[in-house]
C-alpha cells in the first residue's frame, strides 16, 4: 500500500511539470484558420466589395442624369435670355429674331440651340444655318422620349419626333411646336434615360417656367 502511493505521487509530479514547461505550454496554445474558414471571409469580402461598387455606380449615374437634366433646363434658360433680350443678329430684324432649342429623337444623344435667324420668322428650327451649337449627352445618355400637351386636347401626347421650344421678345412665354406649321403647345417634357434605365424629365410650360422632375 505505501509502494502503490508512492508511485502515484511521482506520477502526479511528473505530469505537474510538464504543465509548467513554457515551450510545451506555448505549443499546445497554438490555433489557426481552416481552409473553410478562409473561404468563408473571402466569399464575404467578395460580396461586400461587389455591394459597394455596384451601389456607387448607381448613385454615380442617377448624379450624372440629374447633372444631364439640369444642363437641358441652362439650355432652354439661356434661349430664354437670348430671347427676351437685346441679343441681336446679323440679320435685318436682329432685335427681333426668336431663340430656342430643338431636340429630335433622330438624333437622341444631342440637341441643338438655334436662332431663328433664315428671315422667315416661322419660329422653327430650319437646319444648320441656323445653329449656335450642337449639344451632345455624356455616352449612354439619351432622349427617350418626346412629348408635348396640344392646347386643344389638354392630353399629352408623346408621338412626335421633334420639338422646338423658342422664345422671341418682348414675351416671355415660351412657342412650344412639333411641327412648323403647328399651333404651340401648352407644355411640354423631355425625357432623358441613362445606360442604367433611369429617367429624367425636364418640362417646359407655355408661361416660360422650366423645371425637373
Amino acid at each position: 500500500m505505501k509502494k502503490l502511493q508512492t508511485t502515484n505521487y511521482k506520477l502526479q509530479t511528473n505530469k505537474d511539470f510538464t504543465s509548467l514547461n513554457p515551450a510545451k505550454r506555448a505549443r499546445s496554445n497554438l490555433t489557426g484558420f481552416t481552409l473553410v474558414e478562409i473561404l468563408i471571409v473571402i466569399a464575404i469580402m467578395v460580396v461586400f466589395t461587389s455591394v459597394v461598387v455596384f451601389r456607387h455606380r448607381d448613385f454615380s449615374n442617377s448624379i450624372e442624369l440629374k447633372n444631364t437634366a439640369y444642363d437641358i433646363a441652362l439650355a432652354l434658360r439661356e434661349t430664354q435670355v437670348f430671347g427676351i433680350s437685346s441679343r441681336g443678329t446679323d440679320t435685318v430684324e436682329s432685335f427681333f429674331d426668336g431663340y430656342g432649342v430643338n431636340f429630335s429623337t433622330a438624333t437622341p444623344d444631342s440637341y441643338i440651340s438655334f436662332v431663328d435667324s433664315a428671315g422667315d420668322n416661322n419660329l422653327w428650327f430650319d437646319d444648320v444655318t441656323e445653329e449656335l451649337k450642337k449639344i451632345d449627352f455624356p455616352n449612354g445618355y439619351k432622349i427617350n422620349e418626346l412629348c408635348f400637351t396640344p392646347a386643344s386636347s389638354g392630353i399629352e401626347d408623346c408621338a412626335p419626333p421633334t420639338l422646338n421650344v423658342l422664345f422671341r421678345r418682348p414675351e416671355v412665354d415660351a412657342i412650344i411646336k412639333t411641327t412648323e406649321t403647328g399651333d404651340s403647345a401648352t407644355s411640354a417634357r423631355i425625357e432623358i434615360i441613362s445606360p442604367s434605365g433611369k429617367v429624367a424629365n425636364v418640362r417646359v410650360y407655355e408661361s416660360g417656367q422650366i423645371s425637373v422632375e
